[in-house]
């Protein structure tokens, strides 16, 4: 029996640009992580051993999973493993059933046992690999995925799930040869082809990337989170009217797309049109009120219809959410400096060069307030900073602004 299980996918920061391969976040998507080798049997207890018992035990814990019954689901494992402890799939569907509740110490456990008990299955290094993924312990779990291929070399499963570790690992050519090889061996498999536009989004090769998405779309219309990524492709595009049509069909196919609601905002913010923005900043929280990107887009939007007193708040939020989000002091310092108060602004921007110290715009913004305190010295220090980090990044523009400003400060 094919078990579908939560599949976290590679995004970029900020605007989550890319989606969740699979359920972990946006509870959507058909992707297989996980799977289970069992097949439903009847059950009659009566004048039967306990090894039969055990498996009766066992088809019942199996339906209890398949309703997402876990409690009872290892009440009926656990008896199943009493009158057989060697029944190796009661050990597996014990590690689905922890590993679907995030108790991952507990799925590696049971896999392990199940290994102990027959180290000739690739699928069981296939799911304790998926649990060691959903842990980032991408270098155990790259150990498992190569033995389950090793075991059986015609299972594109185990050959996407390990391309997935190769692409958080940022091992772009490996992570590519998994996902070609998962879709020789299965010309079907959408979730490969998934995988593989994620990989060239992440390397900047948009065009390959929509092609992956588009046949993922072709063998699976209803796959909402291609739609999502065909729209963020569109979006890092500036096509913004085909980045929106994608956002709408992914709503469609999942109305509870928080992610989408984001982005749709950010493509009407982008284009000026803040209260569309809002309205689908708002639905996104709705949806997730711990949606950290939402709280900052909202708060961005109403810095830049100038009422300050919402962005503060959802700045602060944003703060509370993840205390680590650069952008959201950055955004709250900047609001400070508009209303004057320097040194709440000062504060916010140490606090962000301290998260971050690469982050070109902070340097500016906080040399601007120095220049403006007569802190020459340090707002000299704070223009070469940023000048040095924006000739880097090849931001010509901003570097030449940099440049400008020390000038100004030298009076040369």
């Amino acid at each position: 029996m094919t078990r579908p299980s939560p599949n976290p996918s590679p995004r970029p920061a900020n605007v989550r640009l890319l989606a969740i391969i699979g359920t972990t976040i946006t509870m959507i998507g058909v992707i297989v992580g996980i799977v289970n080798d069992g097949a439903s049997i009847l059950k009659n207890f009566k004048g039967r051993s306990p090894t039969q018992d055990a498996e009766s035990y066992y088809d019942r814990g199996d339906e209890h999973y398949d309703r997402r019954e876990y409690e009872k689901a290892l009440a009926d494992l656990e008896q199943a493993i009493r009158l057989n402890p060697k029944l190796t799939k009661a050990y597996n569907l014990m590690g689905l059933v922890y590993h679907n509740r995030g108790e991952y110490e507990k799925a590696i456990f049971n896999y392990s046992i199940a290994i102990g008990l027959n180290p000739d299955s690739a699928l069981l290094y296939n799911n304790r690999g998926w649990t060691y993924y959903n842990q980032r312990e991408y270098e155990k779990a790259i150990p498992d995925y190569s033995k389950a291929i090793l075991l059986d070399r015609m299972y594109p499963l185990a050959h996407r799930n390990r391309g997935l570790v190769y692409s958080k690992q940022g091992k772009y050519e490996q992570a590519l040869a998994d996902y070609n090889q998962a879709i020789q061996l299965n010309p079907k498999f959408s979730d490969a082809y998934y995988a593989r536009g994620l990989a060239y989004y992440h390397h900047g090769e948009y065009e390959k990337a929509l092609t992956e998405f588009n046949q993922t779309i072709r063998l699976n219309p209803k796959y909402a989170n291609a739609y999502y990524n065909k729209g963020i492709v569109y979006r890092k595009q500036r096509e913004y009217e085909k980045a929106l049509t994608e956002f709408n069909q992914a709503i469609k196919i999942n109305p509870r797309y928080a992610d989408a609601y984001n982005n749709m905002g950010i493509v009407y913010r982008e284009q000026g049109e803040y209260e569309k923005a809002l309205d689908d900043f708002n639905q996104a929280i709705q949806i997730n009120f711990k949606h950290t990107d939402a709280h900052y887009n909202r708060g961005d939007a109403y810095f830049n219809q100038g009422e300050y007193e919402k962005a503060l708040d959802d700045f602060n939020q944003t703060i509370q959410l993840n205390p680590k989000y650069t952008n959201a002091y950055i955004g709250r310092g900047i609001v400070y400096r508009e209303q004057g108060e320097y040194e709440k602004a000062l504060d916010d921007f140490n606090q962000a060069i301290q998260i971050n110290p690469k982050y070109v715009n902070v340097y500016f913004s906080r040399g601007l307030i120095h220049k403006r305190n007569k802190n020459i010295d340090k707002a000299i220090s704070d223009f070469e900073k940023a000048a040095d980090l924006y000739k880097q990044q090849g931001n010509q523009k901003w570097y030449q602004n940099s440049l400008d400003r020390l000038r100004e400060l030298r009076g040369n």
